[in-house]
C-alpha cells in the first residue's frame, strides 16, 4: 500500500500489475469497485499520425497534445522530448475526453505502453482534471516497452461534461531524452441521458354539467438519445397545475421511464358546476438534461344546458 501526503494527495492507494515485457512498477491508483458493466471505450494507436484518435458512441476523444515538451517524429507512437530533468508539473502530454450532448462519461480505468530511450525521464505519473490533477498514478520507465494500469477513483461527468488526462515525465537523464506512448486505452462507458418531451390530448370542449369521465390526457416521453455503451437513463419527472379552476391531477409523476417509452397522465374536469375550467401545466424532472416541450391544457367549458342553434347541436 502506498499513502501519498504531498501535492494534496492524500488516501491509500493500491498497486495493479500487468507485465507486457519486463516486470516494471505499475500506476497507483484508487482501489475502486465499479457499480457498471466497464467497458474499452476506445484505444489510442498513432497508427497514422500522432493526431489518430479512436471512437466511440456518445462521446468524442480528443487528440494528444503536448505542454512545453516537443514531439519526435517517430511511427506508429506518440513520442516526446525535452522533459525536465528534475520534477515539473509544466511539462505533460494530453487528452480529453468529452461526453456528446445527451450523453454522460462514467470511467474507471486506464492501460497504455509506454518506454523511452537512454536519456528518458525514469518515472511517470498520470493525472486527471477530475480532482484538479491533484491525484495521480506513478509508473516507472524503462528503455523496453511495458504495458502499465491505473485504476482510478471513478469519475462520472455531467451531460456533455468532459475529462482531461495529463502524462508527466520526471527525472530526466538528460533534457533531451524520449519517453513514448502507445496503446492507451480507456475502461468505461457512456450512457443517454433521460430527456423529457410531452404532449397533451384535449378532452371535449363543452360538455354538460354531471358528464362522467371528463379528462385531458398529458403523455411525457422519454425520447432520450441512443444508447451507448449501456442502457439509457431512466426518467422521472413530476406534474403539477397551477392557477387550476375545476381541474385536478388523477396522476402526476413517473419513474424510470425507459429510454423510447411514455407514460400516460390525466387531468380530471371538475363538472359538478358550470363554468370554464383550465389549469397550467407544470413539468419537473430531476435527471432529464432537456425538455423538448411543454403542453398546455385545453379549456373545458360546462354548461347548465346547450342553446340548441347558437352551439350547432
Amino acid at each position: 500500500m502506498i499513502r501519498r501526503t504531498n501535492n494534496s494527495v492524500v488516501g491509500v492507494m493500491r498497486l495493479a500489475f500487468t507485465v507486457a515485457a519486463v516486470a516494471t512498477l505499475l500506476c497507483a491508483g484508487l482501489a475502486t469497485t465499479p457499480a457498471y458493466a466497464a467497458v474499452i471505450l476506445g484505444t489510442y494507436q498513432f497508427a497514422s499520425s500522432d493526431s489518430e484518435v479512436p471512437t466511440s458512441t456518445g462521446m468524442t476523444f480528443g487528440a494528444f497534445g503536448r505542454n512545453i515538451v516537443t514531439a519526435v517524429s517517430t511511427s506508429g507512437v506518440f513520442n516526446s522530448k525535452g522533459w525536465n530533468t528534475g520534477i515539473s508539473l509544466a511539462e505533460y502530454v494530453n487528452f480529453t475526453l468529452t461526453a456528446n450532448s445527451g450523453y454522460r462519461l462514467i470511467l474507471g480505468s486506464m492501460t497504455f505502453d509506454t518506454m523511452g530511450d537512454s536519456k528518458r525521464p525514469t518515472t511517470g505519473e498520470v493525472r486527471y482534471s477530475n480532482n484538479s490533477y491533484a491525484l495521480g498514478g506513478t509508473f516507472i520507465v524503462t528503455n523496453t516497452s511495458a504495458n502499465k494500469s491505473w485504476d482510478f477513483a471513478d469519475v462520472t461527468t455531467a451531460a456533455a461534461g468532459s475529462v482531461t488526462f495529463r502524462l508527466y515525465g520526471y527525472n530526466a537523464q538528460n533534457a533531451q531524452g524520449e519517453m513514448r506512448f502507445d496503446n492507451m486505452a480507456i475502461t468505461g462507458d457512456t450512457q443517454a441521458l433521460a430527456r423529457l418531451s410531452a404532449s397533451a390530448a384535449a378532452g371535449p370542449a363543452k360538455v354538460l354539467v354531471g358528464a362522467t369521465g371528463v379528462q385531458e390526457t398529458v403523455t411525457v416521453n422519454n425520447s432520450a438519445f441512443t444508447a451507448g455503451t449501456m442502457a439509457s437513463q431512466g426518467l422521472d419527472y413530476t406534474l403539477g397545475l397551477s392557477g387550476a379552476v375545476g381541474m385536478s391531477l388523477v396522476t402526476s409523476s413517473g419513474t424510470n421511464v425507459a429510454a423510447g417509452a411514455s407514460n400516460d397522465n390525466f387531468v380530471a374536469v371538475n363538472t359538478a358546476t358550470s363554468g370554464a375550467k383550465s389549469a397550467t401545466l407544470t413539468i419537473a424532472s430531476t435527471n432529464a438534461w432537456q425538455q423538448t416541450s411543454l403542453p398546455s391544457l385545453s379549456t373545458v367549458n360546462v354548461y347548465l344546458y346547450f342553446r340548441r342553434f347558437s352551439d350547432g347541436l
